[in-house]
């Protein structure tokens, strides 16, 4: 920027009524921008709600926590996001406790040959990425959820959502019915 703007900038907030009133808004903008985050992840859900229900999919949202698509007979396995306030990250979650990973793997294979090797595999997450272009935490991608601008990104994520479900439905499906471990250290708890 400019010096002379700054100097202009400055000569405008260093007016007691005005400095007063630039710390009264400031002080306001990480509960809007909170605020703007929850109601993006809020249309997103109520989008998928709309969109996948019909067909036998739940849509939970736990903000700040994740944000998870699955069917109603899964148990600690679904599509998920995770990080919603800050740089998301989505993917097949599954509980290690629950599932054989070696073999959620296998059942994977056709997701990981299409979408690519995505982040490495950590505990519970057998494929995942980075939400390219999503930074909660930017003003850039602040800006892309105001409400003005919204529905653009609310189709986008919902887009990106019910393509994954309606490509690896059934493989997810399989992950279900064929992995899960049986014995002492099958538990329902991760």
């Amino acid at each position: 920027m400019s010096s002379s703007y700054t100097d202009a900038v400055y000569e405008y907030l260093a007016q007691p009524e005005n400095y007063r009133a630039a710390k009264q808004i400031a002080s306001q903008l990480s509960a809007v921008d909170d605020r703007l985050v929850q109601n993006f992840w809020r249309e997103v859900q109520q989008e998928l709600l709309q969109r996948l229900e019909p067909s036998g999919w739940l849509v939970q949202l736990r903000f700040p926590n994740d944000f998870t698509v699955l069917r109603a007979s899964w148990q600690k396995l679904g599509l998920r996001f995770e990080d919603l306030r800050g740089n998301p990250y989505f993917g097949v979650w599954c509980s290690e406790k629950v599932f054989n990973r070696v073999l959620v793997n296998e059942r994977l294979i056709d997701l990981k040959e299409k979408e690519g090797k995505g982040s490495n595999p950590t505990e519970g997450w057998p494929w995942y990425r980075t939400l390219s272009g999503y930074r909660f935490y930017e003003g850039a991608t602040l800006e892309r959820i105001l409400p003005a601008h919204r529905a653009l990104a609310v189709k986008d994520i919902a887009d990106m959502v019910e393509r994954f479900v309606t490509e690896y439905g059934v493989s997810l499906d399989r992950v279900d019915r064929e992995t899960r471990l049986t014995g002492p250290f099958a538990t329902t708890q991760s």
